[in-house]
């Protein structure tokens, strides 16, 4: 599974690829990405909507689609978790 990660979040990428997972730079990676973390003011990174020039089609199909997770307040246990899933908790 390739997950972007944005930038400010280095530290959580280096913790998911002891796990096994591939992480790429969100903001540099320009091939097909599975999954998104990140973090921001109301869910929204600050480059989520710079989608120029990125293949965002999911390497586990031909859609153009892939998983968003904002990893405020997660742990790494469950940030991982909710990659393999590709579920969130409730949020309420």
């Amino acid at each position: 599974m390739v997950v972007a990660v944005e930038r400010g979040l280095e530290g959580i990428g280096d913790e998911l690829k002891k796990r096994g997972f591939e992480t790429v730079d969100w903001s540099s990676y320009k091939n097909p990405i599975d999954a998104l973390i990140y973090s921001g003011i109301l869910g929204i990174p600050s480059d989520v909507f710079s989608f120029e020039n990125l293949d965002t089609s999911s390497s586990l199909n031909d859609e153009r689609e892939f998983f968003m997770l904002n990893v405020d307040n997660m742990t790494i246990d469950e940030i991982s978790q909710a990659l393999q899933s590709r579920i969130y908790k409730p949020l309420f």
